[in-house]
């Protein structure tokens, strides 16, 4: 009785995933006719993510996908160091995710090796302009380092950006106990009659004695 009880509790849920999982891959049909492989892809993994049982969307994934990702690495060759790097990092995790489901998307042998050395030249020309920074404008090399840790690949590039940003907030505690200082030293006008709410209280009082007289 309780197992009957518990089927009939999960089958709205399997039902609901199955319609979900269906729509997922009506949507992917309608991105791949319409170009947007990427999209395709993504609508194709989300429906196998759903429902393994699906047919034709496994095969349909790996044709998009071996597509996307090569519109991945396209799209790298026009951009700088940060957004090629970015390029090959969106390449790189639909490759895993496509893994994680059955299906290994073709890609170039040298995948690996080119996306490492990508991640490299991101992670040093952001640790570059975030070195230059660290005194002029200590918060943009702080958030420079940031985006450079998502690139890291080696303990001396890691050490290299903890160095950076340990000046950069040097400097900006630096900057903030000098605008503190200089705050705190610069001369205040002295106080007017009728300043703040004593002196007006006291100008009040005054006034009203001298309607009395």
């Amino acid at each position: 009785m309780l197992a009957r009880l518990a089927l009939l509790l999960l089958l709205p849920a399997v039902l609901l995933a199955c319609a979900s999982a269906e729509e997922a891959y009506s949507d992917g049909m309608a991105l791949e006719q319409s170009g947007d492989v990427i999209g395709a892809a993504d609508a194709y993994a989300t429906a196998l993510e759903r429902d393994r049982t699906l047919p034709n969307v496994a095969g349909r994934l790996a044709v998009v996908g071996r597509e996307a990702v090569r519109q991945h690495l396209a799209a790298a060759r026009g951009l700088d160091a940060e957004g090629a790097a970015l390029a090959y990092r969106d390449a790189d995790a639909l490759i895993d995710r496509a893994a994680g489901l059955g299906v290994d998307l073709d890609r170039p042998a040298d995948f690996a090796s080119d996306r490492d050395a990508r991640y490299d030249a991101a992670a040093r020309s952001l640790t570059d302009a975030a070195s230059r920074l660290r005194v002029s404008d200590p918060e943009e090399a702080v958030a420079l380092t940031d985006r450079a840790r998502a690139f890291t690949l080696t303990d001396a590039q890691a050490d290299a950006l903890d160095r950076v940003a340990r000046d950069a907030y040097i400097a900006w505690a630096g900057a903030q106990a000098r605008e503190a200082a200089m705050i705190a030293s610069a001369p205040r006008a002295p106080a007017q009659p009728g300043d703040g709410k004593a002196g007006k209280a006291g100008d009040i009082a005054a006034g009203g004695k001298g309607a009395a007289a």
